[in-house]
C-alpha cells in the first residue's frame, strides 16, 4: 500500500472518489471500453446516451488512474500534466500529484490527449 511510503493515493486521500467498477481483464484496472452499441453512439437518443458516449464519462469510469493529460495552449501549443484523476467536472479535470502534495486542474475543452496508466505503473517507485 502506498501508505507504507508517506504518499496516499487520491481514494485514501479524499475518500472513496468513485464506486469501484469490476476491474477488466488486462488493462490493470482501467474501464476503456465503450458502454454503447455503435448505433447508439454515432445517434445518441437520451441525454444518458450522449453522457456515456463521450470523454467526459470515459474519464468519470477512469477516477483514481494516474493519467498524462496534454492540453492546447493557443493553437500550437501544448502542456502536458501528469497525476492521478481526482475529480472530473462539467468542464474541467483535478490531478492529484502525491510527490508534490498539489492539485492541478485544467480546462476540459482543451484536454486533446491522454494516456491511462494501470495502477501498478504509477505505485511503484
Amino acid at each position: 500500500m502506498m501508505q507504507e511510503f508517506g504518499v496516499l493515493t487520491a481514494r485514501e486521500r479524499c475518500g472513496t472518489l468513485h464506486p469501484a467498477s469490476p476491474e477488466p481483464s488486462g488493462t490493470g484496472g482501467l474501464d476503456m471500453s465503450n458502454p454503447l452499441s455503435p448505433e447508439a453512439t454515432e445517434n445518441p437518443m437520451t441525454n444518458a446516451e450522449a453522457y456515456e458516449g463521450s470523454i467526459k464519462s470515459l474519464l468519470n469510469r477512469n477516477l483514481g488512474s494516474f493519467v498524462v493529460a496534454t492540453f492546447l495552449i493557443g493553437s500550437q501549443g501544448s502542456v502536458v500534466w501528469q497525476g492521478i484523476l481526482h475529480t472530473v467536472g462539467n468542464d474541467y479535470i483535478v490531478l492529484y500529484q502525491p510527490d508534490r502534495d498539489r492539485y492541478v486542474s485544467g480546462d476540459l475543452y482543451s484536454l486533446k490527449f491522454v494516456e491511462f496508466h494501470p495502477a501498478p505503473a504509477w505505485g511503484a517507485r
